[in-house]
């Protein structure tokens, strides 16, 4: 993996647990580019022999990730997200339940 791609990965899965706690895309971006930057001094430059990265490749990134996740995840995606993995745990807690009744009716029926 090249130090783009790192540099990507780590930014990206950053940005989409902290984009609901921003309401101002110009504030978004600056600390999307903060937070990116600091990695390329840090992570990247301590793990490549190449060092960090260009402070225009860093922009680059940043500015393509602020801007995807800013209209991707969003406050009402996220809420009907979190809807939809609360039904389906339910669902799955609900089937689990009943597989787990059918098992001891059965062991019962055996039993007697």
């Amino acid at each position: 993996m090249g130090r783009n791609v790192a540099l990507f990965n780590l930014t990206r899965q950053w940005a989409y647990r902290a984009r609901l706690r921003y309401t101002d895309f110009t504030e978004w971006s600056e600390t999307v580019y903060a937070f990116a930057s600091m990695k390329n001094a840090s992570v990247i430059a301590d793990e490549f022999s190449r060092g960090p990265m260009s402070e225009a490749e860093v922009s680059q990134i940043a500015k393509s990730i602020a801007r995807w996740v800013w209209g991707t995840i969003t406050p009402e995606q996220t809420q009907a997200n979190r809807k939809r993995w609360a039904k389906s745990l339910a669902e799955g807690r609900k089937k689990k339940m009943n597989e787990r009744l059918e098992v001891l009716e059965v062991m019962n029926s055996e039993r007697f």
